[in-house]
């Protein structure tokens, strides 16, 4: 829905991460490395969880 309304011509901004169409370098950057420290913890989470079920 929030797709939606942005690209919809007259529609009131929208607040949060829809708000910056084109974000800076900086906060792109934070949440790429953001996202990608998830996806390691989850990972490594998920492997080490799995080895010792295995055993």
């Amino acid at each position: 829905m929030s797709a939606y309304r942005r690209h919809r011509p007259g529609a009131s901004p929208p607040t949060g991460d829809a708000a910056g169409i084109r974000p800076s370098m900086k906060e792109a950057r934070l949440a790429v490395t953001r996202r990608a420290g998830l996806l390691t913890h989850d990972v490594l989470q998920s492997s080490v969880g799995a080895e010792v079920r295995t055993r």
